[in-house]
């Protein structure tokens, strides 16, 4: 159960799902087939991280960082995340995706077979077992091959979504980051309002839901802390104000780009293990006493 809940509803609940060892290791070998395929035809864009060798978590973050540095005017970010992003697959979309993608038949007929007929069993805390359940939607939270699948599946965000040239758009799975360079924060925050507003359509489409809590970020990058009021972001009805600080993939990036705050928190995680280290040699001194 998720910390400082009541345990009254599902969405208190962190499930966690066990696959079958033999089909992880069959998983894996379509996997690493399947990324084979994608990278030599360059079917997915380049800022689409993650799920495939040589595509880290860190690169979204450095080409966001890079590429703010060296605009030659204003820039601004907004944080997006996919709510409940392999639970809200469908298989049917996603198969005749890959065949407009042009991916060998025999590909489209493994993954076909592979979220076709599952079931699911639920098994509590508390021990409580389930009846098996058939599951229609989704892609399997624990198989090694899903996040390359959800990447396939949510390509037409990149190519479909109507997104002005200032804006540049990628994703580690389900984390999205846009980020708007020009003259001033104003048309900055114009065209990630447009830009969101797109993406949700296209969304829509793949029956996508994007978080609207948190996990939705906005900030403006600058370079003097002594600048004027910046605009909020207004969209959707959803009003933002710039944060002072977001976080993208653990990496905590403040106005400045300066790191001064991921150091800042990572000095507290540092401090919090050193003294939960100090209380229990404490605790094994006294017991040895």
């Amino acid at each position: 159960m998720k910390p400082h809940r009541t345990g009254l509803q599902a969405k208190d609940y962190r499930p966690i799902s066990l696959i079958n060892i033999s089909s992880k290791i069959l998983e894996e070998l379509v996997l690493r087939r399947m990324a084979y395929f994608v990278d030599q035809k360059n079917i997915l864009p380049y800022n689409q991280f993650g799920a495939r060798p040589g595509y880290n978590a860190i690169d979204p973050v450095l080409q966001l960082v890079h590429d703010i540095k060296n605009a030659s005017g204003k820039g601004s970010a907004l944080l997006m995340h996919v709510q409940g992003a392999y639970d809200n697959v469908d298989p049917k979309k996603l198969v005749q995706l890959m065949q407009k993608l042009k991916f060998p038949e025999q590909m489209i007929t493994w993954v076909h077979h592979f979220t076709k007929n599952r079931t699911t069993q639920l098994i509590t805390h508390q021990h409580f077992i389930t009846s098996p359940m058939k599951v229609q939607m989704g892609i399997p939270q624990g198989s090694p091959i899903s996040s390359l699948l959800f990447l396939i599946y949510s390509f037409p965000i990149f190519t479909e979504s109507k997104i002005s040239e200032s804006v540049t758009l990628s994703d580690f799975v389900d984390d999205l980051n846009l980020y708007a360079t020009g003259d001033n924060y104003e048309n900055n925050t114009k065209a990630l309002e447009d830009a969101y507003a797109a993406i949700l359509e296209e969304g829509a489409k793949l029956d996508m839901t994007f978080d609207s809590g948190d996990k939705l970020q906005f900030i403006h990058f600058e370079d003097s802390p002594h600048e004027s009021p910046k605009p909020n972001f207004d969209r959707h009805h959803f009003n933002l104000k710039p944060l002072e600080s977001v976080k993208l993939l653990g990496i905590h990036l403040d106005k400045r780009l300066n790191f001064r705050t991921h150091l800042e928190e990572k000095l507290k995680s540092f401090r919090s293990v050193i003294y939960l280290m100090s209380e229990l040699m404490n605790g094994l001194n006294t017991a040895n006493a």
